[in-house]
């Protein structure tokens, strides 16, 4: 009887040998129970996992690291990238007057251009987010021309923030989606270096800096720091805007300085 069971401990123990060192050496067997364990990460170790990893020191892929995949690491590692990337990414929006990394200050204005179909009735929105991405202001961008006349359209805006308590942060021009769905969200970060920032967040306003004031329109017609497009229909007062003064007024905006000479030839023109 005796010699009985030490025969049967004796094979129960060489094929346990035999068993570690296919585990070892070939570890297609345990490739597919990792598998099982990644797509499941609730599923528990065996106690012979834990011995040969924990207390043996035995690496995942074996002795000979045959049957390593990083499949997993390298999806996940690979779409985040992407992600990130998109979001600084965006061809139906851009800006003309303004660059990733540049310094910003309350009121500033940022013009750009813009797919007609980032806008509902003209509109779109924009918004000021510190380096936690908290939203610390908004803003509107509004379409120069109107959106149906062109692919893409001209836009302006005024950034207005609060206090964003950080020195970095982003702006970030959102479409304007009516339907709400998702998907069909779409936006432009923007890193950006708030002007004027110290320890206490305090950020002081400071005024927009004010362009030129020169002739626009068809012919001339109107003043403005701005192209302004106007209907190409001639009227015989505007040939007394050529000798006017365009400059800007004491109320702040752009204008031909009225004189009596101005006065008096309009009123002959009209």
């Amino acid at each position: 009887m005796l010699e009985i069971l030490r025969r049967i401990f004796l094979l129960g123990l060489g094929l346990g040998v035999i068993a570690l060192i296919a585990w070892l050496v070939f570890p297609s067997s345990q490739k597919a129970a990792e598998s099982i364990a990644e797509t499941n990460p609730a599923q528990k170790r065996t106690l012979g996992e834990i011995i040969l990893r924990d207390f043996l020191g035995v690496p995942k892929c074996g002795i000979l690291g045959g049957g390593c995949s990083n499949t997993f690491s390298n999806q996940n590692r690979s779409s985040t990238t992407a992600s990130e990337n998109a979001r600084y990414t965006n061809t139906d929006i851009y800006t003309t007057n303004f660059r990733s990394g540049q310094a910003v200050f309350n009121l500033m204005t940022i013009n750009g251009e813009a797919k007609s179909t980032w806008f509902y009735e003209g509109i779109a929105k924009g918004e000021v987010r510190n380096e936690k991405e908290e939203a610390v202001g908004a803003f509107t961008i509004k379409a120069i021309r109107d959106p149906k006349t062109a692919n893409f359209v001209e836009w302006t805006g005024q950034i207005q923030y609060n206090q964003p308590k950080t020195k970095t942060g982003y702006i970030v021009l959102k479409n304007a989606n009516t339907s709400g769905e998702v998907q069909k969200d779409k936006s432009l970060w923007i890193p950006v270096i708030f002007d004027g920032q110290n320890g206490s967040g305090f950020d002081p306003i400071r005024p927009p800096i004010q362009q030129e004031c020169r002739r626009s329109g068809c012919s001339g017609e109107v003043c403005s720091d701005r192209d302004v497009n106007t209907t190409c229909i001639y009227r015989a007062e505007y040939a007394c805007y050529q000798s006017a003064q365009c400059e800007r007024q004491a109320n702040g905006n752009c204008g031909f300085t009225l004189t009596t000479s101005l006065n008096a030839c309009i009123k002959n023109a009209q």
